[in-house]
């Protein structure tokens, strides 16, 4: 009797250890599965960060032919000045920012130098005085407390919160794109 339990126990532990090994392999297989998906989806992203990337460098190239003045379709004109005016109030910022530190920005290689001297200390491009700062489009830096001794947000008239540049082709066709999904 005793021979007959401990082989009973024996091949319990044989059909245990056979389904263990079984279940094994199938998590194993299924691992090795989701690793390989995974390698697809990574391979699938990299596909898709050189597509953006070569979409950039179209762009790059349509804006800097607008910028040297070769012909370009109107669309695409519309784009590129728009980034035109942005450019200017990036300009505009960087004068605000370098002129509240006592500097100014050369206008060749755009980095900061003092503000008393003629000529960029960098690349030797002459180095006009700005004017005074003027707030750009309003913005103020502004203590934490207003007048009042409050650090609560004035209310702003709706006109003050619209864009001060016309309706662009872009915007007009982002808008379409909008109404249509």
């Amino acid at each position: 009797m005793g021979t007959d339990f401990f082989d009973g126990l024996v091949k319990t532990f044989s059909k245990t250890t056979k389904e263990l090994g079984k279940t094994t392999r199938e998590l194993g297989a299924r691992a090795e599965q989701t690793i390989e998906a995974q390698k697809i989806r990574s391979k699938i992203t990299g596909e898709e960060r050189i597509i953006e990337k070569i979409k950039v460098d179209i762009g790059d190239i349509v804006y800097r032919r607008h910028s040297q003045g070769d012909g370009i379709d109107s669309e695409l004109s519309a784009l590129c000045q728009e980034i035109d005016q942005h450019y200017l109030k990036i300009r505009e910022y960087k004068d605000n920012a370098a002129n509240l530190k006592g500097e100014k920005i050369c206008p060749s290689c755009e980095r900061e130098v003092d503000i008393n001297v003629s000529f960029c200390p960098y690349c030797g491009t002459p180095c006009p005085t700005p004017e005074p700062a003027k707030n750009v489009e309003n913005d103020t830096v502004s203590s934490d407390e207003d007048e009042d001794g409050s650090n609560e947000p004035e209310e702003t008239p709706a006109e003050e919160l619209q864009p001060e540049e016309p309706e662009t082709e872009k915007t007009a066709v982002e808008k379409e794109t909008m109404e249509e999904k």
